[in-house]
């Protein structure tokens, strides 16, 4: 193994780098697990869906109570202790993090970057129902970002625009 250079260049893609909301990074990691359920489901991969679902709504569930208790722990600003402020912080950055899954789920549908999960359905019909899909859930996402406080909703709100992009069973 040979030994690091510290005078070496070194190259990484800073494409996405920047200081930002902490919700947009929650918020993608949420998005990019609903475009491999949609592909999952035209797929006919039932147990691939539900296993998306149950981690979509649990990477919520987690992050806000590691949240909670990093904040706990390590928050040292006097107005940061002032009570009822970390879950006023925390569902600020939930709104956010439902926001950013809304606009990421636009943005690889329609924008310029598609997602490999939608344009490796072969199936135009099938492609065209999981973009349906993806524009109902995100206008859902975006628009009521403010009542969504958790996993679960972020799962219902995607299987609920699933029913109406004609993908599930009501």
């Amino acid at each position: 193994m040979r030994k690091t250079d510290e005078a070496a260049t070194r190259v990484f893609d800073p494409e996405f780098a920047f200081f930002g909301p902490i919700g947009y990074d929650v918020g993608n990691i949420i998005a990019n697990l609903f475009f491999a359920w949609g592909n999952g489901k035209v797929s006919g991969d039932e147990s691939f869906c539900t296993w998306i679902m149950e981690t979509a709504g649990s990477v919520i569930d987690i992050f806000k109570q590691k949240f909670l208790s990093a904040f706990n722990e390590q928050a040292t600003e006097i107005m940061a202790k002032t009570e009822g402020f970390a879950r006023f912080y925390l569902d600020t950055i939930i709104a956010d993090a439902a926001a950013y899954t809304g606009t990421e789920l636009i943005r690889r549908t329609i924008g310029m970057a598609p997602v490999k999960d939608l344009t490796a359905i072969g199936d135009e019909k099938k492609r065209a129902q999981v973009s349906r899909l993806n524009i109902i859930a995100a206008k859902q996402f975006i628009f009521d970002r403010r009542n969504i406080h958790d996993g679960n909703s972020f799962v219902d709100i995607f299987l609920d625009s699933a029913k109406d992009a004609g993908l599930c069973r009501g």
